[in-house]
């Protein structure tokens, strides 16, 4: 279940990484703006998957502690990395093995350049004691992936020096999966009769964007029992 897991999140990894990378060659405009808001929403479904889970149980995590994109430096290494390994995108995508490959010689180049990632040193420094299991490590790049509990992986979710915690389904985001359990079906049209626009506005930012995303069937930027109903209609017709 780990090694499955591990070798799934290098896929969100590698498209920050590659569209990092890309950018850097060509000189085109990187909008970090963009890579937050999808942070932001896989957060939101890591609060809401971490509610399926007991207090003591213990869930795999990945923490991504990104580099600072905005550095000259770095995006210039990133570019010099991207056009001397011939980096193909889509087979990172595609094919785990590779992408874990390219990312552990990115790992490896950017250590050997100097580069220093103090957020992602802070952050397991931090919380060294709590994970349980290791598995992926790459310091420089700021990727890691573990097993730890949940109430280690709630903390995570609010710790500054993380750009995204990922549990359960928060990789791969579905419309519909209110509750974030990799399944679509009537618990979610419960969580959605359960929810409106009061008490999701009392959640965390976070959580509050993704149930908007996940929950607001007719877009019409509410929760309610009309976005129930059509739910209950996809899952019958």
């Amino acid at each position: 279940m780990l090694k499955k897991f591990t070798c799934t999140v290098l896929s969100v990894i590698v498209a920050l990484l590659s569209a990092v990378c890309v950018t850097a060659a060509s000189k085109a405009d990187f909008s970090i703006e963009k890579a937050d808001e999808y942070f932001t929403l896989m957060n939101g479904c890591s609060r809401m998957s971490l509610k399926n889970y007991g207090s003591d149980d213990v869930v795999d995590v990945i923490a991504y502690c990104g580099l600072d994109f905005s550095s000259p430096k770095i995006m210039f290494y990133l570019s010099m990395f991207y056009i001397a390994n011939n980096i193909d995108t889509q087979k990172m995508a595609a094919d785990p093995e590779y992408s874990t490959q390219i990312i552990n010689n990115l790992n490896g180049y950017l250590l050997k350049k100097g580069i220093e990632n103090k957020r992602a040193s802070e952050f397991m420094e931090k919380y060294s004691g709590d994970i349980l299991v290791k598995k992926l490590n790459f310091s420089t790049v700021g990727a890691y992936t573990f097993r730890a509990r949940k109430s280690v992986a709630e903390k995570m979710l609010d710790d500054s020096n993380a750009d995204f915690i990922i549990v359960g389904t928060g990789l791969v985001l579905k419309e519909c999966d209110v509750n974030a359990d990799g399944k679509i079906d009537i618990k979610d049209v419960k969580t959605i009769q359960s929810l409106s626009t009061e008490s999701v506005g009392g959640n965390r930012e976070d959580e509050q964007k993704f149930l908007i995303y996940s929950a607001d069937l007719n877009s019409d930027g509410k929760i309610n029992i009309n976005d129930a109903t059509l739910l209950q209609q996809k899952l019958t017709a």
